[in-house]
């Protein structure tokens, strides 16, 4: 038997979301908390907003990933094949300025303990987290991407309500 939610979508004024906080059971992010400056105030505002053991799931760069100040580096050895990820300035939290499309894209830096502590302190316990990488079939089909078994290139969190912290 095949079992199937009821979910819909829908763009609200930034004001309206306070008079549907008692429906909203979860919230999901995908790609987008790296590029909020106050991420503590982020999720205290997320947990505000969610119901009691609601789920808030999000992606985002991975902390490896937006560490360099000067930008991702992979250090290749004398035949030119990818040998390892160059990490620096990982635990400088902050703004980063990077290409990505287009010059100086700002996007912000935590560590990894950053984003879970602020989490656990608005009062989110951790259910998951995820830091996918190629599989040997992908790498197989793709071989481009066996550089990424090195470094995830994404951290996804899935974590749940249990009370509000002030």
């Amino acid at each position: 038997m095949l079992l199937l939610q009821t979910l819909f979508y829908t763009f609200w004024p930034p004001w309206a979301i306070f008079f549907l906080s008692h429906f909203i059971l979860q919230c999901s992010s995908s790609l987008a908390v790296h590029y909020v400056w106050d991420f503590r105030r982020l999720v205290r505002d997320i947990n505000l907003l969610l119901n009691d053991g609601g789920i808030f799931i999000f992606s985002q760069e991975h902390p490896l990933t937006t560490a360099p100040v000067e930008g991702a580096k992979w250090i290749k050895d004398e035949n030119g094949n990818v040998d390892h990820y160059r990490l620096k300035d990982y635990a400088k939290s902050g703004e980063r300025r990077v290409k990505w499309i287009v010059n100086d894209v700002i996007k912000y830096h935590r560590t990894f303990s950053d984003i879970l502590n602020a989490l656990i302190s608005a009062g989110f316990s951790i259910e998951q987290v995820m830091e996918p990488v190629p599989s040997e079939e992908t790498i197989r089909r793709l071989p481009a991407c066996g550089k990424d078994v090195h470094k995830p290139n994404f951290l996804i969190v899935k974590s749940r309500k249990t009370k509000w912290q002030e």
